[in-house]
């Protein structure tokens, strides 16, 4: 369940059973208020400001009461729970990766999706929430019912910044690339937290390019992309939150970076934290690494609009272009675990390309083509 504001409202006395549920992009995944009550079993929380809220909203209502259990709790930007002083909320048998959850039988750790970004949520082998509630019945959502190839992935994402100011104080800026298939327009995208900055007009943002928010332009003049300079702030040296919410409100992406180990540690000359990978969780300082400015590229890359069938596909996957190819082009397979399996430097013989996957295991892989990425079942 993706939304803009409440997955799930229960309020007034009622009282709800929510189980094998996923509620991701929300503001409130479950909001109960005003004696409102709610069981939550099996479900899997992503992405949401906030993944259950328990409060009062009329005076003199009474909060709300929550219990959940066997749940999985992920890349909450603001925190897991909120609770109000009037309301109740039990939660056991969980795991949480953002912020903190105060109960007994939690417990903080990677769940280890497939592919966050695409909005699959499988489990990968070893993750902590694979029989974790006693053999064959795992934490969070069920699926034996998905069809995640029919799931785009994220489109705008943050995927490289810069705070430490280390050789000039005033280069600092933030990247955010648009990853899906589709041109974005960011007007009324905004960053908050951080920094402070509201797109105000139109900025169309075509698949695999990004912007440069940026506290200078000026360090940033011979860019091929574009560049923007946000309205106020600066990235705090001692780690803090960055939000990027779209236009109606919703946090698309967020990331609260620390500036000590397990996170990577600018020094001079490499202080651009560039993330690993499209498939990575943003909120984990696993997924992040240093570069040399310099060294990440600032000249747009030929990307081209592209789909691929059949999907999912058992021996050979076709891709189409919108356009006639002119330049060799590269192709990499990924694993579910990021392994890349496979990879292809291909000829520009038209709009159509043929892979052969026939030699290769069924599962969950992630098929990158002139830099964008794309999930694909093999079968």
């Amino acid at each position: 369940h993706h939304c803009t504001d409440k997955g799930v409202s229960i309020g007034q006395g009622s009282d709800a059973i929510i189980r094998d549920m996923t509620i991701s992009q929300c503001a409130l995944g479950v909001a109960m208020k005003d004696l409102g009550a709610a069981s939550i079993d099996h479900t899997t929380f992503y992405g949401n400001q906030y993944a259950i809220s328990v409060y009062e909203k009329n005076p003199g209502m009474g909060g709300g009461t929550v219990t959940a259990q066997r749940s999985i709790f992920s890349n909450s930007s603001h925190s897991p729970l909120f609770q109000d002083s009037v309301s109740t909320a039990w939660v056991v048998e969980a795991i949480y990766d953002s912020d903190t959850l105060s109960f007994d039988d939690v417990a903080m750790a990677n769940p280890l999706f497939a592919h966050p970004d695409a909005f699959y949520f499988g489990l990968l082998e070893g993750s902590p929430a694979v029989d974790a509630g006693g053999p064959g019945d795992n934490y969070g959502a069920s699926f034996p019912w998905a069809i995640p190839w029919s799931i785009t992935e994220r489109d705008v994402a943050i995927v490289e910044f810069g705070y430490a100011g280390i050789e000039h104080p005033n280069r600092e800026w933030i990247k955010v690339q648009n990853e899906g298939g589709q041109p974005v327009n960011l007007q009324g995208y905004r960053l908050e937290d951080a920094v402070s900055w509201t797109c105000v007009d139109a900025l169309w943002v075509d698949p695999g390019e990004s912007v440069w928010i940026v506290k200078d332009v000026a360090f940033f003049e011979e860019s091929f992309e574009q560049v923007v300079a946000w309205d106020a702030g600066q990235l705090a040296n001692e780690g803090e939150r960055i939000l990027l919410k779209d236009a109606a409100g919703i946090v698309v992406d967020f990331v609260r970076y620390g500036i000590e180990a397990p996170w990577p540690v600018p020094v001079a000359g490499a202080e651009a934290l560039v993330r690993i990978s499209p498939w990575l969780d943003n909120h984990f300082a696993s997924s992040w690494m240093l570069a040399e400015l310099d060294d990440v590229p600032l000249e747009v890359a030929a990307t081209s609009i592209w789909s691929m069938y059949p999907n999912p596909a058992k021996n050979r996957i076709h891709v189409h272009f919108d356009e006639v190819l002119s330049e060799p082009l590269d192709v990499q397979l990924f694993s579910a675990t990021g392994q890349c399996v496979q990879e292809w430097r291909l000829s520009a013989t038209g709009s159509d390309i043929t892979l052969d996957v026939s030699n290769f295991p069924q599962g969950m892989y992630l098929l990158r083509v002139d830099g964008v990425s794309r999930l694909i079942q093999l079968l």
